[in-house]
């Protein structure tokens, strides 16, 4: 084998393990403007996608603002995701945005943001938490309760406790 092949073998394979780890950055759209820009889309669909596209950017500090947005958005789904989706990062700034959601007037988002709350941890949910508890008939014990019980059971609060304990739900925590 010739000098000349061996030198472009290495070139070859440095290039690859550039491109591998992600040590070289070819010209792309930034999929975050994206994705923020296809939050206010008509198509409900593309919002999906969009909010999709934000979890997955998790690491990314513009993700957050745009996903709190997409808790006022028309669509019922997407509300609903944007919060299971805040849970599941944790982010305790959206804590002010998520509380007013567990009086959505859909059943599925008042849940996602019950567990969302319960993720995140933070004691400024405890107090709605609980007024959320009282505030929905027993009805719904099977699905909206559930989820505020078990938020404020993983809080480990003493309001929430007593209030776990006053609503029958002890064995929660």
């Amino acid at each position: 084998m010739s000098i000349y092949f061996r030198q472009i073998l290495k070139v070859f394979a440095a290039v690859f393990i550039l491109l591998t780890v992600g040590g070289l950055a070819f010209p792309q759209t930034d999929k975050i403007i994206t994705a923020i820009a296809e939050l206010s889309n008509p198509d409900k669909e593309i919002r999906l996608r969009a909010v999709y596209s934000l979890a997955i950017a998790k690491d990314d500090a513009r993700s957050l603002e745009p996903l709190i947005t997409a808790l006022t958005d028309p669509d019922d789904f997407i509300r609903e995701r944007a919060s299971d989706i805040l849970g599941w990062r944790k982010e305790s700034r959206a804590v002010g945005a998520l509380i007013p959601m567990l009086k959505d007037r859909n059943e599925s988002v008042r849940y996602a943001t019950a567990g969302a709350l319960g993720n995140i941890g933070d004691p400024i949910a405890v107090q709605p938490l609980i007024e959320y508890l009282n505030d929905y008939p027993r009805v719904f014990a099977d699905t909206c309760n559930y989820a505020a019980t078990q938020a404020l059971a993983k809080m480990r609060d003493e309001r929430a406790v007593m209030s776990l304990f006053s609503h029958g739900c002890g064995s929660s925590i």
